[in-house]
This record gives structure tokens, sequence and C-alpha cells, in this order.
């Protein structure tokens, strides 16, 4: 036999009777809402600020570690830069030509006992090339630190002059125009000697320990200065 309400308020599963007031769906909504506001809302946002700022501190120590290894990795570099970092250079004008030509002086921090100097000529094919370019500024980096007194020159190119060069377009005359190259540059690099050596004083050098040294066009200057020497040729 099956149950049947006594009154349409009631059902099997009440517990209360149909006079009990029933509670409407929106009075439980404004008790959730309420414990919510009170109860729930600061706890997730202590949690929302302690994960941000955890999140800040992760960050920041990242980006510690990433400037830390930065700077391991270009310590030796610059370490190494200052080490072999060049002097002041003192630069003297050693002749007049066309125009002033001038020499720089690298004095080294532990001079050698002898005193002995170095004379450094660029290379550039008698149309380019310059005195402090960097290939010379190597070459004195090195031999200063085995305490070489440094001394690089300019001397007279004679390519430059692009019209000279075009004039002399034939293989005699470009041959001739070689050779006065080459004459024009034996003699600035003798003045520069000479200077050099009047100068050993001034310079703390010993003029009977001078080396001469040079790239392409520069070498091609010293070997044949010394040919002209020795061969007591005018140079």
């Amino acid at each position: 036999m099956q149950y049947q309400p006594s009154h349409p308020g009631t059902s099997r599963f009440s517990l209360y009777k149909s006079d009990t007031p029933i509670l409407r769906p929106s009075f439980f909504k404004s008790i959730v809402s309420y414990n919510c506001c009170k109860f729930c809302i600061f706890p997730y946002l202590y949690v929302l600020l302690t994960n941000f700022f955890q999140l800040m501190r992760n960050l920041l120590q990242h980006i510690s570690y990433i400037l830390a290894g930065i700077l391991i990795l270009m310590a030796p570099t610059c370490v190494a830069a200052q080490r072999h970092r060049l002097p002041e250079c003192a630069t003297y004008s050693y002749v007049e030509r066309d125009s002033a030509l001038y020499l720089d002086v690298y004095r080294p921090d532990n001079p050698r006992a002898d005193r002995a100097a170095v004379i450094t000529l660029f290379g550039g094919g008698f149309f380019a090339g310059a005195r402090n370019n960097q290939h010379q500024k190597e070459t004195a980096r090195a031999l200063l630190q085995r305490g070489f007194t440094v001394i690089s020159i300019d001397y007279r190119l004679g390519l430059k002059d692009i019209e000279m060069v075009k004039a002399n377009s034939t293989l005699f005359k470009a041959t001739g125009l070689f050779r006065y190259c080459i004459d024009i540059s034996v003699e600035d690099c003798a003045a520069a000697v000479a200077w050099v050596c009047s100068n050993a004083d001034m310079l703390d050098i010993d003029p009977s320990r001078i080396i001469l040294t040079g790239s392409s066009a520069g070498a091609i200057t010293v070997l044949q200065l010394d040919y002209c020497r020795s061969n007591s040729l005018p140079e």
C-alpha cells in the first residue's frame, strides 16, 4: 500500500509539517553571499597576494642570476682590456714635406735594460694606411709588453693621388711610379730614424739599438732603406 501524504504541503521525505515556513532559495543565496564576503574573500585575497609576491621574488632572483652571469662573462674581457691597454702616446712632427709628417711614441711601463726601440711603418700598398690604425696599435701593444719603446711613423703615399696613377697607366710608367713611391717613403723613413737618434735622450732610448719593422708597403720601405745603407746608396 503506497503512502499518501495527509496534506498537500508535506511529502514522504519532509520532516516538517505543511505549516512550517519554507526557506526559499533567495534566502539561502543571501546567506551564502554574506558568508563569502565575511569568511572567503580575505583568505583568497591573502593567497593571491602571497602568490604574487612569490612570483615577483622569483622573477627578481632570476634577473639577478642573469646579470651576475653577464658580469662574470664580461670580467675577463674587461681585465684583459685593462691589462693590454695602450698607454698615452706622445706625438711629434719629425719632418716637413708638402705637409708635416708625424710620429707617435709609446713608452713601456717596464722598459728593457738595453733601452731598445722599434720604429714601425704601416702597410697599405702606398695608397692607404695610417700610423695610428688598428694594426699599428696591436703591433705597439705586443712590443710594449716586451719592454720596447715603440715609434709609429707617417710617410708619404705615392699612389694616394689617383690622377697621378691614371697618368702613369702603361707598364713602363707604372714601374717608374712604383719606384717613385719607394723612394719617397725611404726618404721619409730615413728622416724619422735621424730624428729619433737626435732625440734619443729625450726618448730615453739607446740610438745604437733601434729596430725597424713594417707591414706590406712599410716592409718594402724598411728593406729598401737597409739596402741603401748597406750599399752606401743615397737614401
